[in-house]
């Protein structure tokens, strides 16, 4: 997996390539510390994709396979990391 450069207007958005399954459920295990079953986090499921948010006290943290934007999988989040960063995006 391989973070494109962002450009000055993208500075809360990450951009990876190359990414996979396994990749995308670890990213977002380190951001939610999430240990039981991915599928205890679900919180939709339909033919447009898949979402599931952890919810913790002071963030929430969302990885969908829904997007507009073309992109694999996305994780939000609710409140900015200590670099700005909103939002993840994968793509294989």
């Amino acid at each position: 997996m391989t973070q494109t450069a962002a450009t000055k207007y993208q500075k809360t958005v990450l951009d990876y390539t190359g990414a996979n399954d396994a990749a995308v459920e670890e990213k977002f295990r380190q951001l939610t510390g999430l240990t039981g079953l991915l599928d205890e986090a679900k919180v939709y499921e339909g033919s447009d994709g898949i979402v599931y948010t952890v919810e913790m006290p002071n963030q929430t943290v969302t990885l969908r396979t829904v997007s507009s934007s073309g992109k694999d999988w996305t994780i939000d989040l609710k409140n900015p990391l200590s670099n700005s960063v909103k939002r993840i995006k994968f793509s294989r």
